[in-house]
């Protein structure tokens, strides 16, 4: 079809060349459904309606027309899922803070005390000498060949 032929067409049947262009400024400008819309199309009633609509322009109007339409009615349906609180699990989705607090409460006395403690508690005890005496020793402890590595201490 050329162009000359689609004015014609237009001047025939404003109403659908207008929605044609909202079609079209829909799809371009990538604009978000209101809440309200949003949470109707995102439920199963919503798409079922939509779908129907999709048919019905499909049989009563132009197919170009009716091709728009599909491609806003899938739009539409992506953009009404990806605004936040229409999922219908949203009351029921669990926050960070509620799932460790859970879990906290499945571990709370399930382990009284672990073979770590245990292993722990039966270790000969740790002994931190006096800074003092260890600098009063006769002996200095000598490193071996230590291939050029760097000192951690800052001393060599």
């Amino acid at each position: 079809m050329n162009l000359s032929a689609a004015i014609r067409e237009c001047k025939h049947k404003p109403k659908e060349c207008l929605l044609g262009v909202f079609f079209i400024i829909y799809l371009l400008f990538g604009l978000k459904p209101p809440m309200i819309v949003a949470q109707f199309i995102d439920s199963l009633a919503g798409k079922i309606g939509l779908l129907l609509l999709v048919v019905y322009m499909f049989l009563h109007h132009h197919p170009l027309l009716a091709i728009l339409m599909a491609l806003v009615a899938f739009d539409l349906i992506r953009r009404a899922d990806l605004t936040p609180g229409t999922s219908p699990l949203f009351p029921y989705e669990l926050t960070e803070s509620n799932k460790t607090d859970i879990i906290t409460s499945m571990n709370r006395g399930r382990f009284g005390y672990t073979l770590e403690q245990e292993m722990v508690s039966k270790m000969a005890p740790l002994v931190r000498s006096d800074v003092t005496l260890a600098r009063t020793t006769s002996y200095k402890p000598l490193t071996g060949n230590i291939h050029d590595a760097a000192s951690l201490t800052g001393a060599n």
